[in-house]
């Protein structure tokens, strides 16, 4: 029976049971291991040159690296602190192109000291642009602020919702006192319900100077396709309005027509939504646009000042169409490849 030679330089990484039975046949050395391997441990024979050698350790499973979501691509809403990170900031300023009173509710003029309180139904307002007043050439007052203007500051979140205070200064007027109208109720102690003339009664009557239309709109943007790095979005406003005014106005208080102007105040209330593009120039030109929109705005004139102590109340719908110019301030300088 031949027998297996251990050569003395044996190594091991870890005590090994050698066989326990070495059998041979027909002169061939053979060598059984009793122990059986396993995914945790495994025992192999390397028949070397004068030697066996034999190794036998657990073999440690491959470490996977923790997975870390703060590796991941993030997409442009997808902010580091969250969608609602305030990611740039919008301003502009413009002109009420074209505005058109949809619907004048009816008139209710009060005046205790001349016991009037008269309904006028079947008015008709219009708007006063007074563009001549931008045109130094004109020989005019030169007042830029004078036609019809809007201005707003809008914040834009990282999801594209936003918030913008909006204020438009409209300017509202009665055109045609010739019009005829009915009244109803009573004028200087006497009853009225009869159609005439509005100028029998109303010679002026204006919303116009410091007319301003403040509101909070909640703003949604769409990005379309735009050449570059330009940006051309569809925005979406809406939201409730405050109206602060003064009126003109031009009445008959007894015998006579008394005139004024009333104090800048609070007059009511309203609500606007509106739809727009907005186009961007790129960074390098300074990101500033232009924006053109149309927006339905309900006026609720709830109370104003008359001229002798009376107050008056109507409401209206008007359709503004804007036109602004836009200027974008990045807030998140670190992500200038968004477009």
């Amino acid at each position: 029976m031949s027998m297996i030679k251990l050569n003395p330089s044996i190594q091991a990484s870890a005590p090994v049971a050698l066989p326990q039975k070495a059998s041979t046949s027909a002169g061939t050395p053979q060598s059984t291991l009793a122990t059986p391997s396993t995914p945790a441990q495994q025992t192999s024979v390397h028949i070397l040159p004068d030697a066996v050698h034999v190794s036998s350790a657990p073999r440690a499973p491959k470490a996977m690296a923790p997975i870390s979501f703060a590796d991941l691509p993030k997409s442009d809403s997808q902010e580091k602190d969250g969608p609602w990170k305030i990611k740039r900031v919008h301003v502009n300023a413009g002109y009420i192109a074209h505005h058109s009173i949809m619907h004048t509710g009816p008139m209710q003029i009060k005046n205790e000291k001349f016991n009037t309180d008269v309904e006028i139904t079947g008015i008709k307002q219009i708007p006063r642009y007074n563009w001549s007043y931008i045109n130094p050439a004109s020989g005019g007052r030169f007042a830029p602020d004078e036609p019809q203007n809007v201005v707003g500051v809008n914040l834009e979140f990282a999801n594209q919702f936003g918030l913008e205070l909006d204020a438009k200064h409209n300017k509202v007027i009665v055109g045609d006192y010739n019009q005829t109208v009915h009244f109803n109720g009573m004028i200087n102690g006497v009853h009225v319900d009869h159609d005439a003339p509005l100028n029998t009664f109303m010679q002026q009557h204006e919303q116009t100077y410091a007319n301003e239309q403040v509101s909070l709109l909640a703003t949604r943007q769409f990005d379309l396709p735009a050449p570059q790095n330009h940006r051309l979005s569809y925005v979406v406003k809406a939201g409730p309005s405050v109206i602060m005014t003064t009126t003109r106005t031009t009445v008959l208080n007894g015998d006579q027509f008394d005139h004024t102007t009333s104090s800048f105040a609070v007059a009511g209330w309203g609500a606007t939504v509106e739809n727009g593009l907005r186009y961007e120039l790129g960074p390098k030109l300074g990101r500033v646009g232009i924006e053109a929109a149309y927006a339905v705005s309900y006026l609720d004139y709830s109370k104003y000042s008359v001229v002798g102590g009376g107050t008056g109340s109507h409401d209206a719908v008007a359709g503004q169409f804007t036109l602004k110019l836009t200027k974008a301030f990045e807030l998140n300088r670190q992500k200038k490849s968004d477009h």
